[in-house]
């Protein structure tokens, strides 16, 4: 870190995308020096991408152009990465554009790559299941989503077109339900 510091400050970067790409480039020439090649892969991939990751998309503005309707009323679950709370928040989304890269299609993603520490025990575990779910919203296109009761403590599968609701207790898939209710100390699934 000393080392990176040093060559950066030699260079008189006075951005932070500046100042993390030199810190980058000065990890990379140490990684090449010192450490066989399957490591320095291993770690470019795993830390150097997570590092670049974190400061420019979780950090882009929100937004909030995100939440109009732009397709035919085909809203989805999306998160991004609320500067003000600190923490991944839901929203939802029907395909509009923007230039803004904070948004993500999960709730582990946000949490992983802007949350210090994810909170696998999501409060979406804790709410209501929001019955208007099930309606139909959107001319039919039904498909399969999850929802976990906490009273049986299982996430369920329901047929969702895609209604909106005030509850976050609702998952695309099995294991998102799964890692975020079910097995909430499950932390590492390497």
């Amino acid at each position: 870190l000393e080392t990176c510091e040093q060559m950066c400050e030699a260079t008189n970067i006075l951005t932070r995308a500046g100042m993390l790409a030199c810190c980058v480039s000065a990890i990379v020439q140490i990684l090449f020096t010192l450490f066989p090649l399957d490591f320095r892969i291993l770690y470019l991939i795993t830390h150097i991408s997570l590092i670049a990751s974190r400061s420019e998309i979780c950090w882009d503005k929100f937004d909030m152009n995100y939440r109009n309707q732009c397709l035919n009323g085909n809203w989805q679950q999306r998160y991004y990465f609320d500067h003000a709370s600190l923490t991944c928040r839901q929203f939802w989304y029907d395909g509009c554009r923007s230039d803004s890269r904070n948004m993500f299609e999960d709730h582990l993603t946000c949490q992983w790559l802007c949350e210090s520490q994810p909170m696998y025990k999501s409060r979406a575990c804790l709410q209501d299941f929001d019955n208007h779910y099930r309606d139909q919203c959107n001319g039919g296109r039904w498909r399969q989503q999850y929802y976990f009761d906490r009273n049986v403590k299982r996430c369920i599968p329901f047929w969702y077109d895609g209604c909106t609701g005030e509850s976050e207790n609702l998952f695309q898939d099995e294991m998102s339900c799964l890692i975020t209710c079910e097995n909430p100390t499950k932390k590492d699934r390497e």
